[in-house]
């Protein structure tokens, strides 16, 4: 019985140990979002887009951001570069850049935060 009980206690504390936090989001944005100008002028541009989690993470998590949706003038360079910055336990910042004469007209993708 003795032996029972301490395999179950070990069991449950192993698996506090080992649990992990994800959560998981989209992004979309285009030239109607407010603030918004990777569609204008040329040079260096950045589009900034503040994601909080729904429950902060006991840690620093690490967040992966991946594109499912783009479209570029056409008459213009496909240039786009995404990253989640300022990473904190509550959330991060979604930045995206651009540069030379590339006009983003449309971007879309999703994210994934995990300890």
């Amino acid at each position: 019985m003795k032996k029972t009980l301490f395999a179950a206690l070990f069991l449950i504390l192993s698996l506090g140990l080992f649990a992990q936090q994800i959560e998981s989001g989209v992004f979309d944005v285009n030239t109607n979002t407010k603030g918004y100008s990777l569609d204008k002028n040329s040079g260096d541009r950045i589009f900034t887009l503040e994601v909080r989690f729904n429950k902060p993470f006991e840690t620093i998590p690490n967040v992966t951001v991946g594109l499912n949706k783009m479209e570029f003038d056409k008459n213009t360079n496909a240039r786009v570069d995404v990253q989640a910055t300022a990473v904190s336990r509550d959330g991060f910042v979604l930045r995206i850049k651009t540069w030379g004469d590339s006009r983003v007209l449309v971007l879309g993708g999703s994210w994934v935060a995990h300890n």
